[in-house]
Order: C-alpha cells, then structure tokens, then sequence
C-alpha cells in the first residue's frame, strides 16, 4: 500500500458477505418449518373437529327415540311389554364316553380261529355221541361211574364241580365172580376127545440133533456194538446124535457164522447175538437160520463190557452250560451298551448276532453227544453155547478127511 491520500485502498467484504447468506438461508428454513407446523395443525385439529361431530351425530342418532303417542294409531305399532324370561337352573353337564372297539391282533385272531374250530370239532363229537347206538363192547374196560356234587352257587369254588367215584361200585361183586368160576368150570369140563392129543409120537432119525442141544464154543472175534457185524466162534467139542449119542455129527473145530445186534438201548448190559451157519472142516455146511447165542449159564445173548460215554455226556453238559452262561453275559453287555441310548451301534448288534449264532450252533453240535447210545464188546476167546430151536437132519455122520 502506498502513502498517497488519494490512493483508495477497496475492504474486502467477503466474509460479511458469507454471514448474510446464512443468517438469510437459516430465517427462510425457520418460515417454511414453521408454515408447515401450522398447517399441520390445523389439519389435524380440522379431523379432530369432524370426527367429534361425527360421534356426536351418531350417538344423537342412537339416543334418539320415538316419543310414544298418547293415543295408538296406525302409525306405530303397539310397544311390546317384556316378558321376563325365568333362568332355568343350570343342569350338570353329562359326560358322555365314547368305547370304540379295538381291532384284534394277528395273535388274538388265530386265537379266536382255534376256539372255533375247536367248538366245532367238540360240537360233532357230541353229534356223533347222540347218534351212537346204546350199548357196550364186552372188550372194553368198565368205566367208572362217578357223581357230580355241585356246591352252593355263591360260592366260588361252585363254577368247579368236585367228582367222586360211586360208591356202589367198591362193594364186593361175589356174583360176578362166581360166575367167573363157574365158567372157568364149564369150559375145562371133560368132552369127547378132549383128553386126547391131535399129535402123535414120531420116531426120531438115525442122523438127528432135536431141539434143545447144546452146541458149546469159543469165540474167535470181538464184539463191539457201535456198528453192526458179523462173528466167527468155533465149535470146542464133538456132537454127537441126540437118540444114540454114537453118531458124530458135528466135529470140534467147526467154523460157526453169525451176526449180533448193535442197537442197544439205555442200560442194557447184555448184546443179543444169532447163528446162521456152520462150516465143517471138510469144507462141507450146514444153514442154520437164526439160531440164538446164550452165555455158559443160558441166558440170551452175551454180556461184556458196557461203556456208559459218562465222560463225554457229563462234559457235554458242563462246556454246555458255560457257553450258556458265557453267551447270555454277553448278549446282557451288548444290550447295556445299546440301552444307553435309543440307537444301538453297527458293532453292539454284529457282537449281539455273532454270540447268539456262535451259541446256538455250539449247543446244537453238544446235544449229539448228549444222545450216545452205550457201547456193549466182547474180547475174543470167550465161552459160549448155541441152543438148537429147529430140529437138524444130517444125510450122514460126519467123518474126518484122511488123505
């Protein structure tokens, strides 16, 4: 700036410039929010106004009523008096069930089938009892005839009836037993020809062993009744004929062929043995048939050594029941593990399926055992005698090859 008076220095107004532009912006925004504010409330106290009249119109309507005239014309109808209505007491309420039949089962239903067919088959036996004839075979046993006593119908046990044998029945029945007697009289009574015997007396052959003999031998094989076989024995003296006893029929040393019995049955100690052949040492033979096998003292069949199995059934029964045990242990874990929660695990059930078919199929392979027959043998060498049921013709006596 320089010193000269007549130099004129311009201010700058910017800044007051500014200050009017916003004093002016803020006066024209304040007119506008308030013009709003105004119209805004006369807008609302104009609907407040309108709906006040409205209201009051409308209950002016509701209230208003017809003044009643003094005389009844044919303007309105007569007013109508009010009949008092008299509450009725109030009744309980009823409840009312409703019972709808329950559908059967599959279980219940076959129940129900056998019932029938049981009723049915009771219902033709009846029908057939009904139409039976009266009467009774001698054959068959005398029943006895009891008496129904029925109690008092208040008592319970009275749905029961007690049965009693009738009494008349224990007293001695002396006249049937004397009739008894007296036919066992009649029929042993003598008649014609009943004293004599329709058979004869027929002279014996020269060359004949009759029923009865005793043939004695030994043993040259073993006897084992687990399975079935046959049994050489030799003869261990000479036979001779049985009228003369000179006659040599069967020589010592002959060869004897026959079979025994392997079914032996729970406590049986003795096995049952049979003769079929002899061979004579000539080569020549002689079929017997089925000749029985006795002991030294007579009695049928040939008494040995008997195994029991005690050792195997008794262990059958005892790994049976541990398996038992074990596999029902088992099957209690897997069902705790799985009952811990609502779904059992992959590995609960295959553990649960493989100890339940491993146990059954180890009890079924036991019970075999369980079932063992006992087992009946003879060593070889021992003593025993064939007895001739049939009569034995021989074409000659026997005599010993000779070269």
């Amino acid at each position: 700036m320089s010193d000269s008076p007549n130099s004129l220095v311009q201010q700058s107004m910017s800044g007051k410039r500014n200050n009017r532009i916003i004093i002016i912006c803020v006066v024209m925004a304040m007119m506008i929010v308030s013009v709003m504010a105004y119209s805004l409330y006369n807008s609302s106290k104009k609907n407040k106004a309108a709906k006040e009249e409205k209201a009051a119109v409308t209950e002016s309507d509701i209230r208003q009523t017809l003044t009643e005239p003094e005389t009844f014309g044919l303007s309105l109808p007569p007013k109508e008096e009010k009949k008092e209505e008299k509450k009725l007491p109030a009744q309980d309420k009823i409840s009312v069930t409703v019972v709808r039949p329950i559908e059967p089962t599959e279980a219940e239903k076959q129940h129900i089938k056998e019932l029938q067919e049981l009723r049915t088959f009771k219902l033709e036996r009846m029908k057939a009892a009904l139409a039976a004839p009266l009467k009774i075979q001698a054959s068959m046993p005398e029943k006895k005839n009891v008496k129904v006593i029925q109690t008092d119908i208040g008592d319970v046990r009275s749905r029961h009836p007690i049965t009693l044998p009738n009494m008349s029945n224990t007293a001695p029945t002396e006249g049937n037993d004397q009739k008894d007697k007296e036919a066992f009289l009649n029929s042993r009574a003598a008649k014609d020809g009943s004293w004599q015997l329709p058979y004869e007396r027929v002279p014996g052959k020269q060359f004949e062993l009759k029923t009865g003999s005793v043939i004695a031998g030994i043993m040259i094989t073993g006897i084992n009744s687990d399975l079935p076989g046959q049994i050489i024995g030799q003869v261990s003296q000479n036979i001779y004929d049985t009228a003369t006893g000179q006659y040599m029929l069967i020589p010592q040393g002959a060869r004897m062929i026959g079979v025994y019995d392997s079914r032996v049955a729970a406590g049986q100690t003795r096995v049952l043995v049979a003769w079929n052949r002899i061979i004579f040492p000539d080569g020549s033979s002689i079929t017997l048939g089925i000749m029985p096998g006795t002991d030294v003292g007579g009695y049928a069949g040939y008494s040995g050594d008997v195994d029991n199995h005690y050792l195997r059934i008794f262990g059958s029964s005892a790994i049976m029941s541990l398996i038992s045990g074990g596999m029902a242990f088992a099957m209690d874990s897997f069902n705790k593990g799985s009952s811990s929660s609502d779904n059992p695990s992959l590995q609960d059930e295959l553990g649960s399926a493989l100890s339940s078919q491993l146990g059954q199929s180890t009890l079924s392979l036991l019970q075999n055992n369980m079932a063992i027959k006992p087992a009946i043998s003879t060593a070889p060498g021992k003593r025993f005698n064939m007895v001739v049921t049939k009569d034995i013709v021989f074409a000659r006596p026997y005599k010993p090859y000779r070269i």
